[in-house]
């Protein structure tokens, strides 16, 4: 067993939301920052939208998405299938902040690590967590560190947790309360050359789903499928030629994967339905990013999240003077405020959540659509 490890703040994922939250929170308190991985895992790159800049920059950031050596491609924008055939352009070039960047996923995880390690954040990894234990003047952590036969029980105190480990949630989930899911969406990604030269994304409306493709710097193009569990073919994600025939249905689509069958790489499922936690605080802990709520990928809010709500969580902390002066006004100050922003910012994505798919009428006899406009008219009658 390695010696116990004192912290002001533990936040237990390593991938965007945490260290936001350690960048955030690192110049002022210790900060230990644990992650189950030793490196960034391979991800398939996602758009970062116009508005995170402004969480960069705020971080002095700013250079790692348009420095000359960037691994990240600008995004002038999307291209729209939705609720017609017609295609309907939403640019950035009146975005205030700018556009958006098609991401390295790996790239930029890797070197938000890295500049939290270089604030001074405490890393451990590969650790995974294990168990809590309250005592009076905070929490004491049980992780695993290490893998195999060399893992050792490593013990860490903590003024607080700060749940940044995605929809499974490892610290909150083992809270009372389970949580909380508004639908089963599930997406199947692949990877295929890009002959498109345009540096813009795609989102198009089909059957019973709906499809993402954006183009990636290493100039490989994204394509994935979205649709509820129970109505995708079982096959999909492991057989190239069902994904491509489910594509090749779609005439735009087409279009990108002609003659591309032996360079297309699947990788996988994943979850990417609507979830929240039932409440995103505790006296001594809080959730961030997909943690605390999930976001269906049509929303494109995912990371701008993740990075929000991480930067709130730590001006709340810094605010109250919560990790310094641990008493029972700040605490309770601390997990009212941070409640009720995430109850806003979950509030206002059901409504536009309902809205986008309320755009979209063509399909509304198949099983997803019904599921969705369901839930629409049921709120529209409530209004």
């Amino acid at each position: 067993m390695a010696d116990l490890v004192q912290t002001d703040v533990a936040v237990i994922g390593a991938g965007i939301a945490g260290c936001i939250a350690a960048l955030a929170l690192a110049p002022t308190c210790r900060v230990l920052l644990v992650d189950r991985q030793a490196e960034p895992p391979p991800r398939i790159g996602e758009c970062l939208p116009p508005a995170a800049r402004r969480i960069l920059e705020a971080l002095g950031l700013s250079e790692t998405l348009t420095g000359p050596n960037s691994p990240h491609q600008c995004s002038l924008g999307m291209q729209s299938y939705w609720g017609s055939s017609h295609c309907h352009i939403n640019d950035h070039l009146r975005n205030p902040d700018g556009a958006g960047y098609h991401l390295d996923r790996a790239a930029f995880e890797g070197f938000l690590r890295a500049r939290a390690e270089a604030a001074g954040a405490v890393f451990l990894r590969p650790a995974t967590f294990q168990k809590a234990e309250t005592e009076d003047d905070g929490l004491r952590l049980h992780l695993l560190r290490g893998g195999g036969n060399s893992a050792v029980e490593q013990r860490v105190h903590t003024r607080y947790v700060i749940d940044a480990g995605g929809r499974t949630a490892p610290f909150a989930k083992r809270l009372p309360g389970s949580r909380i899911h508004l639908d089963r969406l599930t997406a199947c990604w692949a990877t295929i050359p890009n002959r498109d030269p345009r540096k813009m994304g795609l989102i198009l409306a089909a059957q019973n789903g709906w499809w993402y493709s954006a183009p990636l710097p290493n100039g490989r193009r994204v394509l994935a499928y979205q649709s509820d569990s129970d109505l995708i073919n079982s096959s999909l994600h492991r057989e190239p030629a069902a994904f491509l025939d489910l594509a090749g249905r779609e005439p735009v689509l087409a279009e990108l994967t002609d003659s591309v069958q032996t360079d297309l790489v699947l990788h996988g499922m994943v979850a990417a339905g609507s979830s929240r936690l039932p409440t995103a605080a505790g006296a001594a802990w809080a959730a961030v990013g997909d943690a605390a709520c999930a976001f269906d990928p049509l929303s494109s809010q995912g990371m701008f999240h993740a990075m929000a709500t991480a930067m709130q969580l730590g001006d709340l902390l810094k605010a109250s003077r919560r990790l310094t002066h641990p008493n029972a006004e700040n605490t309770a100050w601390v997990q009212q405020q941070y409640r009720a922003q995430i109850e806003r910012v979950w509030q206002g994505y059901q409504t536009h959540r309902l809205l986008f798919y309320g755009m979209e009428r063509r399909f509304c006899h198949a099983p997803f659509w019904q599921r969705r406009h369901a839930t629409v008219s049921f709120m529209e009658k409530k209004g």
